[in-house]
């Protein structure tokens, strides 16, 4: 790649990426970690039969799926893939209490629109309603047959095996801002969460895209009862008393705030906490509050790698650190990261000025501006959909929130911090892989609004 701004691919910052060990966390008997680009592992996708490299999530969640003896509770914002609904019904058929939770946007019948419906839907929507029927349709015909519905419909093999589905509607409002967890309880003892939803663009790419490889996702096991009833309560106050009962699940704020449990494992301290948190709450008490108080700590250095990166409270915390010589670094999705509202422009030092000359309210420019803040470079399609930070190469921050003020307030999310160096060295490694091909720095388009800013308001003074 050819950089025309100011970035640097794969220089002195991939710091000897390939001297760590292929998920380090794999070995152990409390944490298992997945990452669907690893290039130490390789698969078969499944669907579109490609050989490529990354961790097969869809195996990973099928196999677990297939050990569950007595319960499995699913809370994922879209499921698309039908081997996963194909595992839930046979978990089912053999006697397993299966219950799934899904966001609202999810919750319809994408097989049977016509095609003035799918004329009508969203970007986002038809995005998904091509992926379901494409999925579906295996023969390429236009027409979903009642065998195609069967094998491959997820909301159809969900049905027929008698498994009860609810969304974030069931207690009689319009749905929480989104149900955006992505975890699987199993028996009451095994967690399976991260930052990817069940989805065939999620886990493997567009299928429309033959170069999409899947947005850079993680996929953690916990294997610890303590850890997996804190998700199994989660789930109870989501689900009630399940599909068209007393409308008495609770999504969203009405669930109430919960503080931040810490949780001794044999391999490390596991802190957790669940969201969204009404705007009465200090913030502190909150998600981002435990975020923070664990990038207070930092020392040496933080990494990040996330999807999007707006709240402010964090972003000040960083820049305290930067200033007092923590090392920060931070990739971002490439659709965010020159946003107006990105903590990416306070990192670069941007000053956009407004009619006043006033610098914008959202801005905050740091004083020590890190030199590797972008975005990877990715196939066309495909996000960098993380929402992690690593600190000083023993905690990382994880779990499905994205680190915004919407998240904050009005998801249904969940935050997962790991107090381990294995942990901490395998997505370390995973954000090693995604600077190796990185564009550093604020796009030309950036740099000359601030620019064109500065002269107005010099010439105006």
């Amino acid at each position: 790649m050819t950089c025309s701004r100011a970035c640097r691919v794969g220089l002195g910052w991939v710091l000897g990426a390939h001297m760590l060990l292929a998920t380090a966390a794999e070995a152990s008997t409390t944490f298992s970690t997945y990452f669907n680009h690893r290039p130490e592992a390789s698969f078969v996708e499944p669907h579109r039969g490609m050989q490529r490299e990354g961790d097969n999530f869809e195996q990973v969640i099928v196999q677990r799926i297939a050990a569950a003896r007595t319960r499995i509770d699913v809370a994922v914002m879209g499921i698309t893939l039908p081997h996963i609904a194909q595992a839930l019904a046979q978990a089912a058929r053999r006697g397993v209490q299966v219950r799934v939770v899904i966001d609202n946007s999810y919750r319809r019948n994408w097989a049977a629109l016509t095609p003035d419906e799918v004329a009508s839907l969203s970007d986002a929507d038809k995005e998904v309603w091509a992926e379901v029927d494409s999925l579906v349709d295996v023969n390429g015909d236009g027409e979903a047959s009642d065998a195609e519905l069967a094998a491959n419909d997820v909301a159809t093999i969900l049905a027929r095996a008698g498994i009860p589905v609810i969304d974030d509607t069931e207690d009689g409002s319009k749905g929480s801002g989104l149900m955006h967890h992505k975890f699987a309880v199993f028996d009451g003892e095994v967690v399976l969460t991260g930052s990817a939803n069940w989805t065939h663009s999620g886990f493997f790419g567009d299928i429309g895209r033959p170069a999409s490889r899947g947005n850079a996702e993680n996929l953690v096991e916990v294997r610890h009862a303590e850890v997996a009833q804190a998700y199994a309560q989660e789930f109870a106050l989501m689900w009630g008393d399940g599909p068209g009962g007393l409308r008495n699940s609770r999504f969203g704020i009405a669930k109430g705030a919960r503080a931040a449990l810490g949780i001794r494992t044999p391999e490390g301290l596991v802190q957790l906490q669940f969201g969204p948190f009404s705007a009465s709450k200090p913030v502190a008490t909150t998600t981002v509050g435990l975020i923070d108080s664990v990038l207070q700590t930092a020392v040496s250095r933080i990494d990040l790698g996330a999807f999007v990166l707006t709240d402010a409270t964090l972003t000040d915390t960083m820049a305290q650190r930067a200033a007092q010589g923590v090392t920060v670094r931070g990739l971002f999705d490439q659709g965010y990261v020159d946003n107006d509202f990105s903590a990416t422009l306070d990192m670069w030092g941007v000053r956009l000025l407004d009619a006043a000359c006033a610098l914008k309210p959202q801005l905050r420019p740091w004083s020590v501006m890190p030199m590797a803040i972008g975005y990877p470079v990715l196939p066309e399609g495909d996000k960098l959909h993380h929402k992690v930070a690593v600190v000083d190469d023993r905690v990382v921050i994880a779990g499905s929130m994205n680190w915004s003020a919407e998240a904050l307030r009005s998801n249904d999310e969940n935050v997962l911090i790991f107090h381990s160096p294995a942990v901490a060295t395998a997505f370390r490694q995973e954000l090693e892989r995604l600077h190796a091909a990185a564009v550093y720095g604020p796009s030309p388009a950036l740099r000359a609004r601030a620019i064109q800013d500065a002269q107005r308001c010099t010439t105006t003074r």
